[in-house]
């Protein structure tokens, strides 16, 4: 407001945005003008229905008794996906079609898109089920393309001879939520394409399972190749389990595709082929966080979590954190609870749980810029390993149990930081240096204790630690995992100042002028990721230590 629009004024006047305290201008101020802004569109939604404007239809499968009706009731509804009709006369923006209970054996092809505030929803009737099943016949259970604003939600594909889910072209304002997608030859559920771009995608809630075969497939899969681009992807709270093919989940642009603002979160991904989380080739701008990946690696060499890429065409600015990885399976090769693999870069790894994989708990191979910081590294073969690795930064994890070396240092690396980590009880060396690899590392404040051979081992036999502690760093009470410093610990404000000290918890890893040695110290360490729902009566795997 101007000084010559006040004098139009009455005096003492203040704008109402001053009397309830908003500036619309500070970052606190966001979550308001998003409140707003929802509030508006589902008042011009419900507006816009109570005009009759929205409408409900129904079908049935095809081989159901009764007369073909004109879909406008349960009593009158239409009889099979072939008779659904779509635009001005059927369905369009803001209508609602209901698959009434049964089993149909025919492709649901969707030609209809919504807008934003009134989106097409297609979806079985409460308490029904409606499975789509086409016994190996149909390559696509469910296909879109080049729709808009579509949700779709409480419907089971299975056994499709590609996917069960098919959503390609230029989609933008996707739903896919609590559908069952199983016994498909490749895909449970698969979003991609060669051109144009596909944006603002959310699968939610989903089980995928039984999906894939012959060294391919996935639960839920997303690919864009050539000249296609993908953004902002929300894959979040899925069960994605027994997919034999390869991953839980994969994220997979090629041949020039590019796909940027992914989130995944909130997935329990358990027994799949190759990986539970994959994420290859042109991704950027995404993140991994507070999933559960375990048991992954059934049939290929696989991790629980995978961030990889091939030369000139690899992920970058990825942050892969809060996940709990754990009990990875070694096939031949590979088996890491995270793995950051070929011609990554800028990769975050922090505040995850690996423990009990059959390899490393965190292993990054042949990649650059990578800073491994806060997580707790429990009981795996060797704790973070890094063949072929370069410029990267190993800071205040707690890396324990390891039968072989808390940390692996291979290949002459470059510019490496190994700082303020707590290595304990690993059976043959706290940290492995290999060849000429320990001239190249910055090695400063990391605390070792009860490291059956040496605290650090190289090829020159030598076993002294670099600037650091040896000794019991002080735990509060190491079988139940409660990792904070007792009073007197000599890890406490012991350790240098790295950037970005963001501890397991969150928050600043104690004084920043003199920071602990280890994960931030809170009350025990908490569970990386929420209580996840289990599909098939599978129970979670048990944690901890084992210290007999």
């Amino acid at each position: 407001m101007t000084n010559k629009d006040s004098e139009f004024l009455p005096a003492g006047f203040v704008p109402l945005r001053k009397r309830m305290g908003l500036s619309f201008r500070k970052k606190d101020d966001y979550l308001i003008r998003k409140f707003l802004l929802v509030s508006f569109v589902v008042l011009l939604q419900f507006l816009f229905c109570n005009e009759g404007l929205c409408r409900d239809w129904y079908v049935r499968p095809a081989d159901a008794s009764g007369e073909e009706g004109d879909g406008t009731s349960t009593m009158r509804s239409w009889k099979g996906f072939r008779n659904i009709v779509w635009g001005d006369k059927g369905i369009r923006e803001g209508d609602t079609l209901y698959l009434l209970p049964g089993i149909y054996h025919e492709q649901l092809r969707i030609k209809g898109s919504g807008k934003v505030e009134n989106p097409v929803q297609i979806r079985c009737v409460a308490g029904g089920e409606c499975i789509i099943d086409s016994g190996e016949k149909l390559r696509y259970l469910i296909y879109a393309k080049d729709v808009q604003h579509v949700v779709l939600s409480e419907l089971t594909t299975r056994n499709a001879a590609s996917a069960g889910i098919w959503f390609t072209g230029e989609c933008t304002g996707i739903t896919v939520k609590n559908c069952r997608s199983y016994n498909n030859k490749n895909y449970g559920i698969y979003f991609g394409n060669n051109k144009g771009t596909m944006r603002a995608i959310r699968i939610e809630g989903n089980d995928t399972f039984n999906n894939g075969q012959d060294d391919w497939g996935a639960g839920i899969f997303l690919r864009a190749a050539e000249q296609g681009l993908i953004e902002d992807v929300e894959i979040v709270e899925n069960d994605c389990y027994d997919n034999i093919g390869r991953y839980g989940i994969g994220v997979y642009p090629n041949k020039g595709g590019q796909v940027c603002r992914v989130e995944v979160h909130g997935n329990t991904c358990y027994r799949n082929g190759r990986a539970g989380i994959e994420f290859s080739h042109n991704i950027t701008d995404s993140s991994i966080h507070n999933n559960n990946c375990h048991h992954n690696g059934n049939t290929y060499p696989g991790a629980g979590i995978h961030v990889g890429g091939v030369k000139g065409a690899s992920c970058s600015r990825i942050r892969i954190y809060s996940n709990e990885c754990s009990h990875q399976i070694h096939q031949r090769k590979d088996g890491p609870g995270i793995l950051v693999d070929d011609y990554t870069s800028h990769i975050e790894v922090s505040r995850n749980k690996t423990h009990q994989n059959e390899e490393a708990g965190i292993k990054l191979h042949n990649c650059s810029d990578i800073t491994v910081f806060s997580n707790v590294v429990i009981n795996n073969t060797t704790g973070i390993t890094t063949p072929s690795a370069r410029r990267y930064a190993i800071y205040n994890n707690n890396i324990l149990g390891c039968p072989k070396y808390g940390v692996h240092i291979m290949r002459q690396p470059e510019n490496v930081l190994l700082a303020n980590n707590i290595i304990g009880m690993c059976l043959q060396a706290g940290i492995k240096y290999n060849g000429a690899s320990r001239m190249n590392t910055n090695e400063k404040r990391n605390c070792f204790f009860t490291n059956t051979q040496d605290a650090i081992t190289d090829t020159e036999g030598n076993s002294s630690g670099k600037d650091g502690i040896i000794g019991a760093p002080g735990f509060v009470n190491l079988e139940r995992e409660d990792f904070r410093l007792v009073d007197g610990s000599p890890c406490l404000n012991s350790g240098i100042v790295v950037p970005n000290l963001i501890g397991f918890y969150g928050k600043n890893l104690g004084d920043r002028t003199k920071p602990n040695i280890g994960v931030y110290q809170g009350i025990g360490v908490p569970n990386a990721v929420k209580k996840l729902r289990f599909s098939s009566g599978f129970s979670r795997v048990e944690t901890g230590l084992n210290l007999k």
